[in-house]
């Protein structure tokens, strides 16, 4: 005995592969419901090739933002040291909305309490003497040259970025 997908009552099916029993009541339901699941999808799919550029690097800045503070958990505020962070932020010492180049760039970004971060500016000073220390002069000198350097996000490349962090939180969890 089986149960219908539709009306849930207990019936014999004639083949194997039938799912419903055989009022045309439940096969008209059973019907509209795959018709609405399938337009669900296209419509996800309609709105997300409809996304602008700037939406994308939203979403993406927040998947990375996220992988920062997973990357980075348990370590002290880069810029002042404090071990105790109530509230963790992703600090980019080239700041994102300016240097595009490096804006999701893992040696730009690193944990920071949100004093620091906020209300502090990023704290840089210090934030550059820990940035240093952790990642060495040559990686230094390399983002420094990377972050005057003009660069747009096409789509596509936004898109992968997404799908490369989530894998990446993935990993860590």
């Amino acid at each position: 005995m089986r149960t219908c997908k539709t009306c849930k009552t207990k019936f014999k099916p004639i083949y194997s592969s039938v799912q419903m029993c055989c009022s045309p009541k439940c096969a008209i339901e059973y019907d509209k419901k795959l018709q609405v699941k399938k337009w669900k999808k296209e419509k996800k799919a309609i709105k997300e090739s409809l996304k602008t550029v700037q939406e994308l690097v939203q979403e993406v800045q927040k998947v990375f933002n996220s992988y920062i503070r997973l990357r980075d958990k348990g370590l002290p505020c880069i810029s002042c040291g404090n071990p105790n962070m109530k509230k963790v932020n992703a600090s980019h010492y080239y700041n994102a909305n300016n240097h595009w180049s490096v804006r999701f760039n893992e040696d730009n970004v690193h944990s920071a309490c949100e004093y620091c971060n906020t209300y502090l500016s990023g704290n840089l000073i210090p934030y550059r003497d820990a940035l240093i220390k952790k990642i060495g002069m040559e990686r230094f000198n390399l983002l420094e040259s990377i972050a005057n350097k003009t660069r747009k996000f096409s789509k596509d490349e936004l898109r992968e970025l997404k799908k490369q962090y989530k894998e990446k939180i993935k990993l860590i969890k």
